[in-house]
């Protein structure tokens, strides 16, 4: 063998060893390049998470404020009418209209004082129909109760639970 023909062996070698070498490498930069691509999308997605994050944290930071500001206005009512000598003593109402006005608009029974007396009555008062308010003489919740009698029943009978009927004396 001569000094070419071994030069040339190991520059073939050397040849050879640079093709693997250089495989290595572009199969490497392929995984770094699939590698970025996958942070890169995550990143994307945590990013939205992040904005939705912020924006439902403006929310609530909304919101919080809203309620400080309506305790605040609450006490402040509280002391203007403190401060007048207004009492905390429960307002008698003659009928549904007049606990609507008061504030009240959850439908239920409430304490009624009959006109002209001290007799409280407990009456079922309607405050979604119409504009609310109103005395609800008979209200059938589940139909056990027959609404049809006669008129010495409708004097005994003033509320039977869970259904109200209302009766007059005649």
């Amino acid at each position: 063998m001569t000094l070419c023909d071994f030069l040339e062996k190991k520059v073939d070698e050397m040849e050879e060893q640079r093709q693997v070498e250089r495989k290595m490498l572009r199969d490497e930069k392929e995984q770094l390049q699939a590698l970025i691509l996958r942070q890169t999308a995550i990143i994307g997605e945590l990013e939205l998470q992040l904005l939705k994050v912020s924006s439902n944290n403006t929310g609530l930071q909304r919101q919080q404020q809203e309620l400080l500001d309506t305790v605040n206005n609450l006490i402040h009512t509280i002391s203007v009418s403190s401060a007048r000598g207004e009492s905390d003593t429960p307002t008698t109402f003659m009928d549904c209209a007049a606990v609507f006005k008061s504030g009240n608009t959850q439908s239920g029974v409430y304490t009624l004082t009959l006109p002209n007396t001290t007799i409280e009555v407990k009456a079922f008062c309607d405050m979604e129909t119409e504009g609310g308010g109103w005395t609800v003489l008979q209200k059938r919740f589940d139909g056990h109760v027959d609404f049809h009698r006669t008129v010495s029943d409708a004097r005994l009978q003033f509320c039977l639970k869970p259904t109200f009927y209302y009766g007059q004396r005649s």
